[in-house]
């Protein structure tokens, strides 16, 4: 039976945001007196409501994904998961290297031995379309 909050795989998500923002934080990739400068000319309440309409377009995107693969034994709160994981892998690394994690994380979540990655596949193609 598989726990409806996995502590130790939310931890790692969690450890690897956090070390993600900090190699960016330490390296010289970004500007941050630009970044500072930005934010003043955008307004905070610009940026918030910027901030509020991406989170409502990833869980409106994550709902789809629960809708698409409602028959399976994966929880909602797992493929909310693996897709914010594989959203932010998509933005890190080349190649849409998120989408292939999700298929692959969507895969060894569901635990069903009948359960096919052409099946994510095909629900990561009906999520573009």
């Amino acid at each position: 039976m598989q726990e409806r909050f996995p502590r130790k795989r939310s931890l790692a998500s969690l450890l690897v945001v956090v070390i993600v923002i900090a190699i960016i934080a330490e390296s010289d990739i970004i500007s941050w007196a630009g970044v500072a400068e930005s934010l003043q000319e955008i307004g905070w309440q610009s940026f918030l409501v910027a901030l509020c309409l991406a989170i409502v377009q990833y869980v409106f995107v994550a709902l789809r994904f629960i809708v698409l693969l409602a028959r399976e034994s994966i929880s909602p709160f797992q493929i909310c998961r693996i897709f914010t994981n594989g959203q932010l892998f998509n933005h890190l690394f080349p190649a849409r290297a998120g989408d292939l994690y999700k298929v692959l994380a969507l895969k060894r979540e569901s635990g069903d031995a009948l359960f096919s990655t052409a099946h994510v596949v095909s629900a990561l193609i009906l999520e573009r379309a």
